[in-house]
This record gives C-alpha cells, structure tokens and sequence, in this order.
C-alpha cells in the first residue's frame, strides 16, 4: 500500500482483530498482538511489549515536544511540555500536569500560569480539587475554559477547588482577551486588609471583552470581586457568591481606550453581601453608558447595595427586578450622573423586596439625585 507508514506491528492470527472496527476500539487487541517490546522512540520501554506506557512509567521529561501514548488507567497521548507530561485527550489541560500541588502550601502561580498559557481557543484549564495558593494575577489572554470542581467545603477537607490569593493588591485572574471566556466552579478567597485587585478583572487593552461568563463561583475578600474595565459585550454572571469585598462586589466602569459603553451585562440568581457596612463601598457599581441587568438576586449590606453613576456614557439603562436588597448603610438603589450630558434611557425598577433596621442604622431604600436627566 502506497504512502503507508511503517509501524513495526504483525498482524495477528485471524479472530483477534475485527478489522471492520475502528482502530481506537482495538487498541488492547492491538497491544496484546505485539510480538516483540517497542523501543522508547516508538512509545515503550524497550522491556514490555505493549504499545506505550504506563502514567508511572513515562521517561523522565526534558524533551519539548515529544509524544508517548499511555495504556493506563489515564490512557491517552501525552506530551512532554519540557518539565513534565501533560495529557492531550479531551482537550482538558489539568493544571497539576503542569506541577500545580494544590496543598495550600505550594506557590502554584507559575504552574497554572503555564497551563493557562497552553490552552489554545477554547479549550478547558481545569483544577482539581484542592487549594491553589498565587502571590501574583494570573493573565488569561485568549478564549478558555477555566473549571474547576465545586464550591463545596465539608469536615475542613477542601472538596471543591480553592483559589487562595496572597498580594494584598493583586487580581486572582486578569483577562486582557476580547474573546469570551468561562469560568465556573471554583472559590477565590483573598487576604485581610486588600487594597487593590479583584477576583476576576476583564481588562481587554482596548473595546469590550465579549459574551463571557462566570457561573457557580465565589469570591470572598478581594478589593473588588469582579470588575469589568472597558465594557463588556453581553456577560453573564449567574448563581455566583461575591462576600467580604472591600470597595464592590461588582464594578462596571470604563478605564481603556476606544470604549465608553459599559455593554451588557446580566447578573442573575447571585448573592452579593458585605456585613461589614463599609462607608462607601458597593454591592453593585455601575458607572458610565450600557446596560445592567439584575435579577433574582439578594444584595445585602455596603452603603449602597445598587449604585449607578453615569460618568463617561451618554446613557444607562437599568433594569432591576425580583431581587431582595437588605440592610444598606446609605441607599438600597442610587441612581446619579457625573456628568452634564448624562442620562439615564430605560430604568425598571420591579418586584422587589426591600428590607431596613432603622434603629441600626441599616436602610435600604431608593434615590434618584435630583436634577438627573432621564431619556
């Protein structure tokens, strides 16, 4: 047969294969029919005689590059990346093929850096249960998939994933891409005594990130726990926990060039709550043009749970219903404009319920800065 490869198999005695199946579906057929053991350069040892690996047996990495197939339980082809094998099935990149440890202890941010770097469009970053500790933000700079496996915390064992940020100023994760990104399933916890960096940042150099989305996430202790910088194109933050954020839990503002649209953003089913009742922070920071849609939510302490400032935006729009808002320092909702030729387009304001503590000084209930224009 022309063009053929030479593999150095021998077909095996009649029976043993069913050639009218496809190849994957023989491959322990195929192993078991090898008459004599592979050398490393094709996939063995030198000493078996089955077709690749075992995950325990794989050569010692250094080669960049280099494929090997392995038949264990973890079966798949691998890929020697220079400083140890990472599988390439399924197109998953588990972030401790790259030497994340996950214990807490371990400074994972070059390790995870490193898988994120080689992601390509599309393809999951995933985290296995454990607690990543990073002392710097982690940069994802093209379209990814970064998963994790729940938020979960039982007995004091970590069963879920656990992001646990250590700079008292740096981003868990800064997302300089315009292309979309998820993240799903994972916690962020920051240090005490944050000034600056949030959970996850969108800070594309110029225009608006598009269609991201972050689901099942929570975020505890950063400055901000998300802050989109620059607009956003239709994201989605759904069934989310934001707690203990020193400035906002969600900020929406303009800060890069080539973009005064604050986009749309949708935050559904998601508890958003500082007890801590600091004298200017926010649970929700809208500031500039676009549109911000909240529902099903709960909003609970900060000075102010939901707070639009119209700065750089001809216009915003504001639609809010069926949501709890809880025991503010100052207002539940605050609607206001920074600038002469600002207003507001479209607010809807429904089917919500609000909750104040006078006498504890907690009220949570709307206003509108008089002289504030609206379309």
């Amino acid at each position: 047969m022309a063009n053929t490869p030479n593999l150095d198999l021998v077909k095996p005695a009649d029976g043993a294969l069913d050639w009218d199946t496809p190849l994957n579906a023989n491959f322990d057929k195929i192993d078991a029919a090898l008459p004599i053991p592979l050398t490393a350069a094709k996939g063995g040892t030198g000493t078996n005689t089955t077709a690749g690996f075992t995950k325990a047996g794989l050569p010692v990495a250094g080669t960049a590059g280099r494929l090997a197939r392995v038949t264990d339980s973890v079966r798949g082809v691998w890929m020697d990346q220079g400083s140890q094998w990472f599988s390439l099935v399924g197109e998953t990149i588990n972030v401790k093929e790259f030497g994340a440890k996950g214990d807490g202890a371990t400074d994972d941010t070059t390790a995870i850096q490193n898988a994120i770097n080689a992601a390509t469009a599309g393809e999951i970053v995933f985290f296995p249960p454990g607690n990543y500790k990073i002392t710097a933000a982690l940069t994802i700079s093209n379209s990814a998939q970064i998963v994790g496996t729940g938020v979960e915390q039982e007995s004091g064992a970590q069963e879920g994933t656990l992001i646990t940020v250590t700079s008292l100023t740096a981003d868990a994760f800064t997302v300089t891409t315009r292309d979309r990104v998820l993240f799903r399933d994972f916690v962020i916890t920051g240090p005490l005594g944050k000034t600056a960096g949030a959970g996850i940042s969108f800070n594309p150099a110029t225009g608006q990130n598009m269609r991201s989305r972050i689901y099942n996430t929570s975020i505890n202790r950063m400055f901000d726990g998300i802050r989109i910088a620059g607009g956003a194109g239709d994201l989605r933050i759904r069934d989310s926990v934001i707690a203990d954020y020193v400035d906002n839990g969600i900020r929406i503002d303009q800060s890069n060039a080539g973009n005064t649209d604050a986009g749309g953003t949708r935050i559904d089913g998601c508890t958003i709550w500082d007890l801590n009742n600091g004298a200017s922070n926010h649970g929700i920071l809208h500031t500039g043009g676009g549109v911000v849609i909240v529902v099903n939510s709960t909003l609970q302490g900060s000075a102010y749970g939901y707070r639009m400032s119209l700065g750089l935006g001809p216009t915003g729009t504001l639609i809010f219903t069926n949501n709890h808002v809880e025991a503010q320092r100052t207002f539940g909702i605050a609607l206001g404009q920074n600038g002469i030729n600002n207003r507001f387009d479209h607010v809807i304001i429904s089917n919500n319920e609000f909750l104040q503590d006078l006498q504890a000084g907690f009220q949570s209930n709307l206003s509108i800065v008089a002289g504030t224009p609206a379309g």
